[in-house]
């Protein structure tokens, strides 16, 4: 993320270019998980994947709400 830029933008800047840092995040999980991992691996990629679903579904939740401000 290019925060320094970003950050001149606003609040829906911030939280949009952080949602689709999210979205990039969620895509690779999901795409590693495709592959066999190692036994050993394959607890921490899960679990790792689990609080990166959970933090997108925060940050969605947190755009959400920017959006709902502004329009008022």
């Amino acid at each position: 993320m290019n925060i320094k830029s970003i950050v001149a933008r606003g609040d829906d800047a911030i939280v949009a270019e952080c949602e689709r840092g999210e979205d990039a995040a969620v895509e690779n999980y999901q795409r590693v998980l495709k592959n066999n991992l190692p036994p050993n691996v394959l607890p921490v990629v899960k679990h790792q994947f689990t609080e990166i679903k959970r933090s997108h579904d925060r940050i969605r939740d947190l755009d959400s709400s920017v959006s709902e401000k502004d329009e008022r």
